[in-house]
Formats: C-alpha cells, structure tokens, sequence
C-alpha cells in the first residue's frame, strides 16, 4: 500500500513530458521503509525540470530574468509533493538494491535537490524565506541520510550538500529572518565523523564481493579488461592494499581534525603502495577524508553566516571574526579562525584559510 502511494504521487506529479522512471526497475516491490525508495521517486518526478534549467543567456534572449524562467518551469512541476517525498525519505533508513548500477541511482536522485534549491530561489525573491530556509534545511538533512547510511557511497552526500549551499543559500542569507537563522542554526549539526569509517568499510566490502565475482562481471560494471588471471592477482593485491587502507584511515581518524588535511595524500591509492588505476575500482580513502573536510566545514561556514546575519538583525553587524563566539568562528580543520571579510557595504565573504594542503571554501553572501 505505501509503495502505490509513493508510485501515486510520482505519476500525477508534474505536466512535464517523463523520463523514463526509473523507480519501478529498483523497486517492483517497495517497501514503503527505505529512503531511497522515496528519494528515486522524487529525482524522478524532478528529471524534466532538471534538464530544463534555464540559463542566463536563455533569460537574456527572451529578455526577463533567470528567476521567471525558473519560475515558469517550476510551474508545471508539484513542488509541494516533491518536497514532501524528501522529507518521508528523510526519517527513514537508507538501503541501495544489491546489483544495481549506483551510478545511474546517483545521476537520478540529484535531480530532486537541484530542483528544489531552483524554487527556493524562486521563494527568496518572492520574498517567502521562512519556506526556502525550510527547503535547504530539509536538502541537509538528506545529506546526512546518505552519509549516515554506509553504502559505500560518500561522494552522493556531497553532491546533494552542493547543490543545497551553491545553488541557493549563498546569496540569499540577507534575505533571512531571525527565525530563518534559528533554523539554520538549530538544523545544521556539523557531521561527525563515524561516517567515513562506515562508508569505507562498505565500499571496501562491496568491492570485495566483485573480486570475488566473474572478471566478466567486473569488466562489464566497470570498464576493466581483465583476463581471468591477472583477476585474480589484481585482487588479492587490491584487498591487501585495502586493508592498509582501512587501519590508516582509522589512525588518522583518531588524531585532531587539524591532522587531517596535512595527512591525507598519505591515504591515496600510490602512498598505500597500489597506483591511480585502483581509482577505476572505488575511490582511495583520502577521497573520504576530503569529502568530510568539505562536508563539515560547508556546515560550519552555514552557521556561521547565519549567526553574522542573526547579530546584524538584533543590534549589530560584527567588526570582525574575533566579536564572534569561537564555538562558530573557529575551523578545526585549520586549526586556525574563519576569515570575515566586507566587500561592499551590502557583501561579505566567509572563507577557511588557505593551507599548504587546501584551497579555502568560501561561502559568500549579501546583506540589504
């Protein structure tokens, strides 16, 4: 029965002509009880208004803004039931059908929160910011479904994290209440870091089951052209080296956060004595670490520019990083304090230091 609801609302969701939907080839059966089953239903309702995105020469062309054109497409879409496909998925457990190409479930899935920061831009400009704040909260929350699932498969998060921060919230934080910045404040925990062990772990278990496999079947998953017995030499040295890699990213995931970005290229697939071909097979485990890193410190920089934005509202815009409580002015991943720096009298930019091992990560945002 929820499985015909969540079919349901996939069919009658949007006037735009379908894609080929690919929830009923993952799911003949649903369960009702996993997350991803709600969130394919969602990126399939979504694919069409994806492919559709306008961009600035299309509004320069019919002379109006990106804004209305988005508005337009946007318009044929159900938006209220898409949001709400996310926000069921989000209270549930997350599970990927064995044999099925994670790759194709990921380009699908995206589409629902890229879609969705598209109208919560539209509702910042009509001035409904307490609707959008909810909408990209929400799309962080979905982010830490994926992470906090252990499929394997970190790199999904991120991308669903980028399209919540870059596509909307970046130059729309002036637009925000005090209850706006609440929000943000009270829905945006900064990750911990038991998901890059446990999403490891099952990568390195799922790829283990492949070499277990046919060379036929792995040749044909991934791109490789293995004869049956380089199979299975490249396998056992694969395992051997993922196991270093498994007590490596324990190590360093036990020392300060600071130690994080100077050691990480010790994790790659070359230091831990294997070469840049094992990347064809599954991403080394520094890949982990700097998607963590990127992952926390984007969380970090949201709040901070919420807080910014909450004190400018209250009484006063602050002077400088160091009139900001350290609890949100301060990058563990530097070791060292966020830069906070005024532009223009109505553009600030917020930004992690540059390191030896990093370029910064900005959050940049306008204040009226």
């Amino acid at each position: 029965m929820v499985g015909t609801l969540i079919v349901a609302t996939l069919l009658g969701a949007s006037q735009l002509p379908p894609q080929e939907p690919l929830f009923h080839k993952l799911f003949p059966q649903p369960s009702g009880a996993n997350a991803l089953e709600y969130y394919v239903a969602a990126g399939d309702m979504a694919a069409q208004a994806n492919d559709a995105r306008p961009t600035k020469a299309d509004a320069d062309r019919q002379g109006t803004s990106v804004i209305e054109l988005d508005r337009r497409v946007l318009a044929n879409v159900d938006t209220a039931n898409l949001l709400s496909l996310i926000k069921r998925g989000n209270s549930l457990p997350l599970t990927v059908p064995a044999g099925q190409d994670r790759y194709v479930i990921a380009r699908r899935v995206k589409c629902a929160p890229l879609v969705l920061a598209r109208w919560a831009n539209v509702l910042f400009a009509d001035g409904n910011s307490a609707k959008a704040t909810d909408i990209l909260l929400t799309l962080g929350e979905m982010a830490q479904v994926f992470y906090k699932s252990s499929t394997g498969l970190a790199i999904w998060p991120a991308t669903i994290a980028q399209a919540c921060d870059d596509h909307a919230f970046d130059s729309n934080l002036g637009a925000l209440s005090l209850k706006d910045c609440d929000a943000i404040l009270r829905r945006t925990p900064i990750p911990d870091t038991s998901f890059v062990e446990a999403a490891w772990a099952a990568g390195v278990e799922e790829t283990r089951k492949e070499f277990d496999g046919s060379p036929d079947k792995m040749n044909a998953g991934y791109g490789t052209a293995f004869t049956p017995k380089d199979f299975d030499t490249f396998g056992k040295e694969w395992k051997r080296i993922a196991e270093d890699g498994t007590a490596s990213l324990h190590a360093l995931m036990r020392r300060p956060e600071a130690e994080w970005l100077p050691k990480m290229d010790s994790l790659s697939w070359d230091s831990l004595g294997g070469d840049s071909s094992l990347d064809d097979i599954m991403i080394g485990p520094n890949i982990y670490v700097e998607i963590a890193i990127r992952y926390r410190t984007r969380a970090r920089l949201l709040r901070l520019a919420a807080y910014i934005t909450k004190r400018k509202l209250e009484y006063a815009q602050p002077r400088s990083i160091l009139d900001i409580p350290k609890e949100y002015a301060f990058d563990p991943a530097t070791n060292d304090y966020f830069v906070y720096r005024r532009i223009t009298p109505a553009f600030f930019v917020i930004h992690s230091k540059q390191t030896a091992w990093s370029q910064p990560i900005y959050l940049s945002f306008f204040q009226a």
